[in-house]
């Protein structure tokens, strides 16, 4: 089990400190059933020319309200070294090309619901902080208690 939970360890710090890998949280329904919404996704993001149609390609897009946002679609199509893509729940395909240069990555797998709860966290900052402070309040009442227990025990002790 120890050695089941080291190398589960061993991986994740391999793909969060490497820069050959990203991290994106999916929010949205577009591409269920293959990625649910709230999954943690791992992307590739140096793929190089091994871009093929078929593959789930993540990019920036900026959005009607001028933010960019990070887009998780399949290539379906490509023309002239552009990309046409859609989402595996979508009816069309997207009304955009993607072009190489807002490529982030190439999608290798992802962790349902995990992407949900860091997204919980992030919107409730707040949360984070309250619970921290919880359990360094509690922490601290333990050790006092631990701290009383011991001098009592050598009281009783000594007086024997």
């Amino acid at each position: 089990m120890l050695a089941l939970i080291l190398s589960l360890v061993g991986a994740l710090c391999f793909f969060l400190f490497s820069p050959e890998y990203h991290f994106a949280f999916l929010k949205g329904e577009s591409m269920s059933p293959t990625i649910p919404d709230g999954a943690l996704v791992c992307l590739e993001s140096s793929p190089g020319n091994e871009i093929e149609i078929g593959q789930i390609l993540a990019f920036n897009h900026q959005s009607y309200y001028g933010d960019d946002e990070i887009i998780l679609h399949r290539i379906i199509e490509e023309e002239g070294g552009r990309f046409i893509t859609k989402g595996d729940y979508n009816a069309n395909n997207d009304f955009l090309y993607v072009e190489k240069e807002d490529i982030v990555g190439i999608y290798l797998f992802h962790v349902p619901l995990l992407g949900a709860v860091f997204l919980f966290l992030k919107e409730n900052i707040w949360l984070v902080f309250i619970v921290a402070f919880l359990l360094v309040f509690l922490i601290i009442i333990v050790e006092r208690q631990i701290i009383s227990r011991r001098k009592k025990i050598e009281e009783f002790q000594t007086k024997a």
